[in-house]
């Protein structure tokens, strides 16, 4: 089990950062532009995306983030994004490369 979480962990940060290297070639009005997606386009799927992976990570260690909505943008520009998701890739991969058998078995419960 903890191969393959080390795995998805590492596998999870290559896939964002051929996504954000694909966005940067963008340009900035494509980047924001509102697609009538869910999430209102890139911009808005990509905080989705860090805004979940925050909570799912508070979920898992306890240390939920003061995140009030799925839809909440923690990042303005496409550079704070890139920095942010990168941090987050680090943390979710160093908290992985810590867990031991017996913490990658713990069945995490939450309130919706």
């Amino acid at each position: 089990m903890l191969t393959h979480l080390r795995m998805m962990a590492r596998y999870n940060a290559w896939a964002h950062d051929r996504v954000h290297a694909a966005c940067r070639k963008l340009r900035r009005h494509n980047f924001f532009a509102a697609y009538g997606t869910y999430f209102n386009g890139l911009h808005g799927t990509l905080n989705h995306i860090l805004v979940a992976d925050r909570l799912w990570i508070g979920r898992i260690t306890g240390k939920l983030p003061p995140i009030k909505t799925l839809d909440q943008i923690l990042c303005l520009d496409m550079v704070s994004l890139v920095d942010a998701r990168a941090k987050e890739n680090h943390r979710i991969t160093d908290m992985v490369d810590a867990l031991d058998a017996a913490e990658s078995a713990r069945v995490v419960t939450y309130q919706p």
